[in-house]
């Protein structure tokens, strides 16, 4: 499933006024680990993450393709490990999920003792990267 966006609701003058816009499109799930917004207090438990960081793009902080509907553990995470210059030269990089469809990515896999779906393997160098960093 990739996330459609349409219309950029603003101009705001702050990333979290985007926060209510951007809930129903990431389908009040956190961008990256998909964990329901409910099991999370709700959107007062969610921030607004900038994919690409405001550190290295200072031109996109307030860009509406640029922010996407995260959980805090995701969204610390996700600053921590975001690929330097280097490794981005080399290939290294996140699954972005309003540019792909996750689906292209990862698949659920049985449990090798319980045989339950619960189990995520990776598909692409963009999923292992990702699935490293989220853990």
């Amino acid at each position: 499933m990739r996330i459609e966006r349409g219309r950029d609701p603003g101009p705001f003058c702050k990333a979290a006024q985007y926060k209510p816009h951007l809930r129903p499109l990431f389908r009040r799930r956190c961008a990256y680990c998909l964990m329901p917004d409910d099991r999370l207090g709700g959107e007062d438990g969610m921030t607004v993450d900038h994919f690409r960081p405001e550190s290295r793009y200072h031109d996109l902080r307030l860009a509406w393709a640029n922010l996407y509907y995260a959980c805090s553990v995701c969204n610390s995470q996700y600053k921590r490990d975001y690929p330097t210059l280097e490794e981005e030269r080399a290939g290294k990089r996140f699954v972005d999920p309003c540019e792909e469809d996750y689906d292209d990515h990862f698949r659920l896999v049985p449990d090798p003792v319980t045989g339950a779906l619960c189990r995520v393997r990776s598909l692409s160098e963009a999923a292992e990267y990702s699935a490293l960093a989220f853990r």
